[in-house]
């Protein structure tokens, strides 16, 4: 069986409606790899993505009844700088 992975980060990075790709691709999702704008974590203060809210992320994957585990990646220095916590156990980051 074949499902997709959808990556909030290259989503934003095309201009891509989220929550509308969310609803549309629905039970077809077998991934979520939250990540913000320019990688930092989702919610962070320089994050532009609307994660709450009737028309957000949450709201989208809560409707479409996602269940599945959500992954970031905490592999650059602007996301570790943001969240130190992230890097825990990880090899230092890459340089942008």
């Amino acid at each position: 069986m074949y499902g997709f992975h959808l990556d909030t980060f290259h989503y934003r990075e095309r201009g891509y409606d989220i929550a509308a790709s969310i609803r549309r691709f629905g039970k077809r999702i077998f991934h979520f790899h939250a990540n913000g704008k320019d990688r930092v974590p989702p919610a962070h203060a320089l994050d532009d993505i609307k994660w709450d809210g009737d028309n957000g992320v949450v709201a989208a994957l809560q409707a479409v009844g996602y269940d599945g585990i959500a992954t970031n990646e905490p592999f650059c220095a602007t996301v570790r700088a943001a969240a130190p916590e992230l890097g825990d156990d990880l090899p230092d980051p890459m340089d942008e």
